[in-house]
């Protein structure tokens, strides 16, 4: 599970990293991009797939069965904040 800026800067949406590596799109953009599925809810399995920089990826300390919960439940069912995730 992944936070990025979308859909517009200072706006952030959890998604799944589908992909870190396509070389066509590193040598036109000369930058490394990782795809991300930003998916809909109560409904994950509509969504958005963007490229975004890899260095403006944050992973986060969440299962992708923890990811799903949350986004089925449009966020009222958070993860389990434990010490070893924070």
């Amino acid at each position: 599970m992944v936070l990025v800026e979308f859909p517009r800067e200072g706006s952030y949406s959890v998604g799944f990293i589908t992909s870190e590596q396509d070389e066509e799109m590193a040598r036109k953009t000369k930058q490394k991009l990782v795809g991300v599925f930003i998916p809909t809810t109560p409904n994950p399995t509509s969504g958005f797939l963007i490229f975004v920089p890899a260095d403006r990826v944050t992973k986060l300390d969440m299962s992708v069965a923890e990811g799903i919960k949350y986004i089925i439940s449009l966020g009222s069912v958070a993860p389990d904040p434990s010490p070893s995730k924070m």
